[in-house]
């Protein structure tokens, strides 16, 4: 099928949609953040998910939609004829390879992880944590075969078009994650420290409240609902025109916060069944979910392969959606076809993730920005800078710039209430830019007087 007018089908453009906010965010970043700053984090990212992420993907579904253009055409087209320069906007598709650097390095300790399972467990806290240790700072060689195969499945997917490759990978990829989830849980409810894990997570004690917990709260609204990157203004202008963006945006959000509590739920009652420490960082699923579910014997087992299956399967969905807005560009922006045009995002990204792999590396140490690593420098200036800019200036066009009438009958011919749309244009307008735009500045406050 052309690509020009290849189109992803409507129940194709939910599973996109949520294959695109599923992954690490939900499975990885929010328990370990949740296991530091406890239910008092917990809260506040539902919150920020309803009243900062959920207004955000609905403008940017609509700026997809409205247009059927990639990022800058499609900012182009609803700015004003004197205000053309608003396109630029648009240039946020360049965000996801930054997010791939890093992503594709966790998705490679995930399926390293996934194939030490099969074989053998930890089984003490201590011997978890050194044998990650030992992954990523001494076995550079086994990390580069296992991001190797990432980045091939992740291309060869992208490579295979809309429904060849997309749509169909979403359809199996999210079924399957939901369905091993369920069995997580449906198990974690049957283990007596559930109901720890439970109270934990949402019995704040908002004693604990402080600038660091908001901050995490809204940076992981925005990493796990992948906002600021144009993620969804691609997919919804590459689905077909029936699409409902209100109702999809929120089943989306809906789902996302579901999937990460369950997921906080699932990894804090194994971890509370054998008195395993919460706050262990970024290392928390690798250091100690191995050796919590190894005292379970031989079923432990298969609870430890089904959770690092369900973490490949959903950040393998994710990291789809993060190549391919840059991929669509050049195919929309410029007539490439698709096998030319994903050389140049993907030869960038892979490049660039290889250095961020190397930098945790004993030896590799100069791969460094500012006292930290490009693991953890990618992380910071993608989460912490480059979304929350694509984000306000998102929020801020569709708030101030583009014709309110215009994008008020569109909502209204998914006959949204006119209170739903008042509401949500005041979020859009007034909540999220402010939200955005003080996060953003005491974020850049900080690192200034840390110098």
């Amino acid at each position: 099928m052309n690509e020009e007018y290849e189109r992803f089908s409507r129940i194709g453009f939910i599973f996109v949609m949520i294959g695109g906010v599923l992954g690490l965010g939900n499975i990885w970043r929010f328990p370990y953040l949740a296991g530091e700053y406890g239910g008092t984090f917990v809260i506040l990212y539902i919150a920020m998910s309803l009243c900062l992420s959920l207004p955000l993907i609905i403008a940017e579904t609509l700026i997809g939609k409205m247009t059927h253009k990639e990022p800058i055409s499609a900012f182009d087209k609803l700015a004003p004829a004197k205000k053309k320069y608003w396109r630029w906007i648009g240039l946020q598709f360049i965000t996801p390879l930054f997010a791939l650097t890093f992503y594709w390095v966790v998705l490679c300790w995930v399926f390293i992880y996934l194939i030490y399972s099969i074989f053998t467990l930890p089984d003490s806290g201590a011997l978890a944590k050194d044998l990650f240790t030992d992954i990523v700072k001494n076995d550079a060689i086994t990390q580069l075969i296992y991001h190797a195969i990432i980045v091939f499945l992740t291309s060869s997917i992208v490579l295979c078009g809309l429904h060849k490759g997309i749509e169909r990978a979403n359809r199996i990829l999210i079924p399957l994650a939901f369905f091993i989830i369920l069995f997580l849980l449906a198990y974690a409810i049957a283990t007596p420290s559930f109901t720890k894990a439970l109270s934990f997570m949402f019995a704040p004690d908002f004693s604990n409240l402080s600038i660091n917990v908001v901050l995490a709260a809204i940076g992981q609204a925005f990493f796990s609902m992948s906002l600021g990157m144009a993620v969804f203004i691609t997919y919804s202008f590459e689905s077909t025109a029936r699409i409902k963006t209100w109702r999809s945006s929120v089943v989306v959000t809906i789902v996302d916060i579901l999937v990460s509590i369950a997921a906080g739920i699932i990894i804090f009652t194994f971890l509370f069944n054998e008195n395993l420490p919460l706050n262990q960082g970024s290392e928390l699923v690798f250091a100690s979910i191995p050796s919590a579910l190894a005292s379970f014997d031989s079923f432990g087992q298969i609870l430890t392969i089904a959770f690092f299956a369900v973490l490949l399967l959903s950040a393998l969905a994710c990291s789809i959606s993060l190549l391919e807005p840059a991929t669509s560009f050049l195919v929309q922006r410029f007539g490439w076809r698709r096998d030319r045009a994903i050389l140049l995002p993907l030869l960038l990204a892979y490049l660039m993730s290889m250095a961020v792999l190397f930098s945790n590396v004993n030896g590799y140490e100069f791969l460094s920005v500012c006292g930290k690593s490009l693991f953890e420098f990618s992380q910071f200036l993608t989460v912490d800078i480059m979304m929350p800019i694509g984000a306000f200036f998102t929020a801020f066009f569709i708030g101030f710039i583009a014709n309110r009438e215009e994008i008020a009958v569109e909502l209204k011919k998914e006959r949204i209430d006119k209170k739903a749309i008042a509401v949500w244009f005041f979020m859009i307008r007034y909540f999220a830019p402010i939200l955005i735009f003080a996060t953003f500045v005491t974020i850049v406050a900080r690192v200034v007087w840390s110098f």
